[in-house]
């Protein structure tokens, strides 16, 4: 058994070593390059409004053919998080529970912002309420506030 454990822990420090020396390299190449190198020309760059309805959120990813964007806060002047095709079941999901028939839910979708799904998201992590209609904060988001689950930067959820 000691044998066995002794293994486990010299293969997860060579995997730890491995992970970092990849990691380096990669942070070497990207440093020896210029962004327009990398990206190629006829790329696009989708950029959301964190003022933007929910619906033209998603109109605008469909459009793109982008199946994720991070979103910017104009007020913040920072990316608060990224928009994916995945976050549409949840968001309807919670508008759909939330609004009394369908036409009150095509209006929520046209009328509230990824800013204010964001707020939802983080209130329901933490366990706070908030309801519809609520006005914007006047501080900016914490990180903990805004805290994102999926992938990592351009593939994170907008599950702020």
């Amino acid at each position: 058994a000691m044998e066995v454990e002794g293994l486990e822990s010299l293969m997860e420090r060579e995997d730890q070593l491995e992970v970092q020396r990849a990691r380096t390299q990669v942070t070497q190449f990207l440093r020896t390059c210029a962004a327009e190198e990398i990206v190629p020309e006829s790329s696009k760059v989708v950029v959301l409004d964190a003022a933007m309805p929910l619906r033209a959120a998603f109109q605008a990813l469909l459009d793109s053919g982008a199946p994720a964007a991070p979103v910017w806060h104009a007020r913040y002047n920072a990316f608060i998080g990224t928009l994916g095709t995945h976050d549409l079941v949840e968001i309807l999901a919670h508008f759909a529970r939330v609004t009394p028939d369908p036409r009150s839910l095509f209006h929520t979708l046209s009328t509230q912002t990824l800013f204010y799904w964001a707020r939802i998201s983080a209130a329901a992590a933490t366990g706070r309420s908030l309801a519809i209609g609520t006005s914007a904060p006047t501080t900016p988001p914490s990180a903990l506030d805004l805290e994102m689950s999926g992938a990592a930067a351009v593939a994170v959820r907008l599950n702020f």
